[in-house]
């Protein structure tokens, strides 16, 4: 088989339920259903594809309807969807810090008015790329600590509204990853060491071609996986004609 799991568009696709790839063994899609795994968390090492697949989620679920939020403090291959009806796109820290906040407000709104009995209004989803980054600048930015530590409040009451975190990071600890861990889907892109698979709750390595992971759900047992790709050019097609 190729390589590369390229996206088709599918009859009732829709922006909750992301097509992440195929099983490499037999060929079956492996979707993401946001309303059952709400989160995502992809530990990436570098030219490992995170770029790629949070460029596919991105024009994937803006296609269809959804508010897209990326933060991407390092230049990266998301040009193409720049200026695009349901994605926004910051790189500077302040941009970022600002989104962050508005995110879990919106997120927090939503909460209060579904109390009043209103209905859910949309799907929001955060994309971040680089979280280490952010991390590692927060140490040094207090204002961009206490933003990232309103992802805490996305994880906990997201499910609920619609509002929902996709994370791709290359390194992390247990304190960053101990509040994510039981309410995150993992797609691993490339090797793990024993004790981040320990971290992560994998138990095997995903395959070393390009485009091959392993997607753990949470409450389902480890898969192999080929990613689903979007060209750049593909990703802004996308977006312009579904």
């Amino acid at each position: 088989m190729s390589e590369i799991a390229t996206y088709e568009p599918q009859p009732g696709d829709h922006a909750g339920n992301i097509p992440l790839g195929i099983d490499p063994a037999t060929s079956t899609p492996i979707r993401l259903d946001l309303d059952q795994h709400p989160h995502l968390l992809i530990p990436a090492g570098p030219h490992r594809g995170a770029t790629a697949t949070l460029r596919m989620i991105a024009a994937y679920t803006a296609a269809h309807g959804a508010e897209v939020t990326l933060l991407a403090p390092k230049l990266a291959g998301y040009e193409p969807l720049q200026d695009q009806d349901g994605i926004r796109i910051h790189r500077n820290s302040h941009r970022i810090i600002e989104a962050l906040h508005d995110f879990a407000d919106s997120m927090k709104a939503v909460y209060r008015d579904l109390e009043d009995g209103a209905e859910l209004p949309y799907r929001a989803l955060l994309l971040i790329e680089h979280l280490e980054t952010l991390n590692t600048l927060s140490r040094r930015d207090e204002h961009l600590h206490q933003a990232l530590l309103r992802l805490h409040e996305v994880l906990s009451i997201g499910r609920g509204v619609r509002h929902h975190l996709v994370a791709a990071t290359s390194s992390y600890s247990l304190a960053q990853l101990a509040p994510a861990r039981d309410n995150c889907a993992v797609l691993a892109l490339g090797p793990r060491t024993r004790t981040e698979r320990a971290l992560l709750r994998l138990d095997r390595q995903p395959r070393t071609e390009a485009g091959a992971g392993v997607v753990k759900l949470p409450g389902q047992p480890v898969r192999d996986i080929q990613v689903t790709y979007l060209s750049p050019e593909h990703a802004r097609g996308l977006v312009t004609t579904v």
